[in-house]
């Protein structure tokens, strides 16, 4: 009944910063004997910089921590033992990226995102293959980590990924270093496909620069060359949606095209075109 009424306190003071909440909690992390009461302490302070001090101060308390069942004793725990540098922190960041309970993974995912990819990629690859939607993953980390991978097959990882997750902007975000063929192909094939959700891959590979423009020129003159004739909002709306284009070519020429220079914009491609042959 003690320990319980400990740990009820201790997590208390953990949701609070007000008066000397931080400096109990601080000696409940030196003076406990309950690895409950060390790691719900070490929780309400991760974020302070004391942190990496704290965590290792109490190695026998983390490690038995690392054993508890409870996931929510085992996240703070792995965090823990990735500030506090365990030697052992490798094998632990495997069991828990193998642990049923996706917020353990998840603190595990991020573990590895501070320690460095090293032998885990195939269980970082496998996580983001059968990731849900809001899963607690950092999904922008693990796309950084996989995005360098010389692996042609991660291509297909991410396109998986993406449909699941909807992860875009993290997978733009975290592949933005990396020039690997097989991320350009992916990102040349997402920017074919229509929709607004092109643009993003279209503006990520017009950063690349060298001869990715051989694959972005054709795809702006085709699309030029669809504008509708029709119903002239329609057709407004339709070039108004080309910017990244617009700017694109715009870069390639040295000059600004306007939204409604449809014809000038399509001569250029056009003549950029014959200059590959």
């Amino acid at each position: 009944a003690q320990e319980l009424t400990r740990r009820n306190a201790t997590r208390l003071l953990a949701t609070t910063i007000k008066g000397d909440a931080l400096n109990v909690l601080r000696r409940r992390v030196a003076d406990t004997r309950d690895p409950q009461v060390f790691i719900i302490a070490l929780r309400g302070l991760l974020r302070e910089p004391d942190a990496k001090r704290l965590a290792a101060s109490r190695p026998e308390l983390l490690t038995a921590a690392l054993k508890d069942p409870d996931p929510q004793v085992l996240v703070v725990a792995l965090r823990g033992a990735v500030l506090a540098g365990l030697p052992n922190l490798q094998e632990l960041l495997v069991g828990a990226l193998k642990n049923p309970d996706e917020q353990v993974r998840g603190a595990a995912l991020e573990g590895v995102a501070q320690t460095g990819l090293g032998t885990l990629e195939p269980l970082v690859k496998d996580a983001l293959l059968h990731a849900r939607k809001n899963a607690p993953y950092p999904f922008l980390d693990m796309y950084r980590m996989l995005g360098s991978s010389d692996d042609p097959g991660m291509a297909e990882v991410f396109r998986k990924s993406l449909q699941q997750t909807g992860e875009l902007a993290s997978f733009l975000n975290g592949c933005s270093d990396s020039r690997k063929p097989w991320l350009r192909a992916l990102l040349l094939e997402m920017a074919h496909k229509d929709g607004v959700e092109r643009w993003g891959p279209f503006r990520q590979l017009a950063d690349w620069g060298g001869d990715v423009e051989k694959d972005l020129v054709p795809l702006c003159a085709d699309l030029l060359e669809k504008t509708p004739t029709g119903d002239e909002l329609t057709r407004r709306r339709y070039l108004y949606d080309l910017e990244a284009c617009r700017d694109f070519l715009g870069k390639l020429a040295g000059r600004k095209f306007a939204w409604d220079e449809r014809d000038a914009m399509l001569d250029f491609a056009r003549a950029r075109l014959r200059t590959y042959r």
